[in-house]
């Protein structure tokens, strides 16, 4: 685990962080019932709360960028060790065909070789990232393809 005889290298620690997460059993487990698709804000919603994208971007920061990246492409630090790999989830069409209900699922739960988070995070937490990933498929908004005056 070290690098160079320089300290544990980082992408030592990312890993370990990624498996150490997967192992922690918290007191607080979240009951599928309490995770409501209803909550859960699409990628066509043009509502999103300022509050719970933030929260959710930071929650995903810390939680899933590791291994979807920061930008949701799959590429992250611990992908490449992975397999299969992480989906990329700035594809508009895939997540379109991922239901919310299935969204909070994999989130709470895990698939593959993907921790669940639902024994660390609250329902809402949980609902926050989805929200973001949702985001993530979104194209943004161009507002220089309008013509000039």
């Amino acid at each position: 685990m070290y690098l160079n005889g320089n300290g544990v290298g980082r992408p030592s620690l990312l890993m370990a962080g990624v498996l150490s997460a997967g192992l922690i059993v918290s007191h607080r487990q979240a009951r599928p019932e309490s995770l409501s698709a209803s909550t859960v804000l699409t990628a066509r919603s043009s509502s999103v709360p300022e509050v719970a994208a933030a929260d959710g971007e930071e929650l995903y920061r810390n939680y899933c960028a590791v291994c979807h990246g920061a930008e949701g492409r799959g590429d992250g630090p611990a992908a490449s060790s992975l397999d299969p790999p992480p989906p990329d989830l700035t594809d508009a069409e895939r997540m379109q065909e991922l239901t919310d209900e299935r969204l909070l699922e994999v989130l709470s739960n895990g698939s593959g070789v993907m921790t669940g988070f639902g024994s660390m995070l609250t329902p809402e937490e949980l609902e926050a990232v989805a929200a973001y990933v949702r985001t993530l498929s979104e194209a943004p908004d161009d507002e220089s393809s309008g013509a000039a005056d």
